[in-house]
């Protein structure tokens, strides 16, 4: 649900330093969850271990439309 990547996404909001996201179990991601990735790239956050198939999303979506 839309509301639970929300809030998983305020988790990051105030945590210091370096961050990492470890995205080795994921296969798949809808519209709102590469929206809340490319937020959190753009917050300082690293994602890292991302499947082919997940890092062509993120780079589709910051590409436009």
């Amino acid at each position: 649900k839309v509301e639970d990547i929300e809030d998983f996404a305020r988790l990051f909001e105030h945590l210091d330093g370096e961050t990492a996201l470890d995205l080795r179990e994921l296969r798949s991601a809808d519209r709102a969850v590469v929206e809340v990735f490319r937020d959190l790239i753009a917050s300082g956050v690293a994602l890292r271990g991302a499947s082919p198939y997940v890092d062509l999303l993120l780079k589709a979506a910051s590409n436009g439309p």
